[in-house]
């Protein structure tokens, strides 16, 4: 309102310069407004410069033409740039956690534990497990299966998801 009120150069023709800052505006909003707002401020706002710090992917992947710049704090509490890109458009939401968050995991801290245990176990299975690492190994499949039907499609073998899927229990193999 104050810009609509300032007696404007004739020269700008029309325009409206100037810049916006806005610091961590996903804090209060859903992820859905989230992917909304940078891209509706630039249309309200099309000669403002708009400068934002965020923690949000939604945000950083929102906004076609934007340069992120990525900064790093050393262990003197001094910020530095890390690394300026341009913003991720088109990509997906993970795949900016992972690029400029550092984020490598889509689960939570337990998960990702148990789910990197449950990958050493079946790396080590082709050698031989012992009892003890048998039982964590269906201990951790169990359990993980149980949490999401994503999780399940990943650690649970095919018999036991056809027959999880027709309430029959799975048949067993014949030992030769």
């Amino acid at each position: 309102m104050r810009q609509d009120r300032v007696n404007w150069d004739p020269a700008l023709k029309g325009k409206h310069p100037g810049f916006l800052l806005i610091d961590e505006p996903d804090t209060h909003l859903h992820p859905k407004w989230q992917r909304t707002l940078l891209p509706a401020l630039r249309q309200a706002l099309p000669e403002i410069q708009i400068i934002v710090a965020t923690h949000s992917p939604f945000i950083i992947s929102s906004c076609p033409g934007a340069r992120v710049h990525v900064l790093d704090v050393d262990e003197h509490g001094a910020a530095s740039i890390k690394q300026t890109v341009d913003a991720p458009i088109g990509k997906s939401v993970m795949a900016t956690l992972t690029d400029i968050f550092g984020v490598r995991s889509q689960y939570d801290v337990q998960t990702e534990r148990e789910l990197d245990e449950w990958n050493e176990l079946k790396r080590a299975e082709t050698k031989g497990l012992s009892t003890r690492d048998r039982t964590r190994l269906r201990e951790l499949t169990n359990t993980l299966a149980g949490r999401s039907e994503e999780l399940r499609s990943i650690v649970a073998d095919p018999l036991m998801m056809l027959a999880a899927s027709s309430g029959s229990k799975p048949a067993r193999r014949k030992r030769a």
